[in-house]
C-alpha cells in the first residue's frame, strides 16, 4: 500500500516526462492516490464501468494543460 501511495510509476519514461512526474510534490501525488485515481480504479476495474476517463494529474510547466507521459517504445 506504501508503494501506491508514495512512489509514481517511472517505467519506459523519457527524461522530460520524469521531470514533470517529479515537478510534482509528493503531497500533491498522495492526494491525487487516494482522491482521484483510487475511485476511478475501483469504478473501472471492480464495477467494469468504462465511460469514465483516467483522471490526469500532471501538468505541462510551460503551457499549463494537462499531460498524459508518454511510454517510449
Amino acid at each position: 500500500m506504501l508503494v501506491f501511495l508514495l512512489v509514481p510509476e517511472t517505467a519506459k519514461l523519457s527524461l522530460e516526462d520524469l521531470d514533470m512526474i517529479f515537478a510534482v510534490s509528493l503531497r500533491d501525488f498522495v492526494r491525487y492516490q487516494v482522491k482521484e485515481y483510487l475511485p476511478w480504479f475501483f469504478r473501472r476495474y471492480v464495477l467494469f464501468r468504462k465511460g469514465a476517463s483516467k483522471p490526469n494529474l500532471y501538468n505541462d510547466q510551460i503551457w499549463g494543460e494537462p499531460v498524459v507521459p508518454m511510454v517510449m517504445h
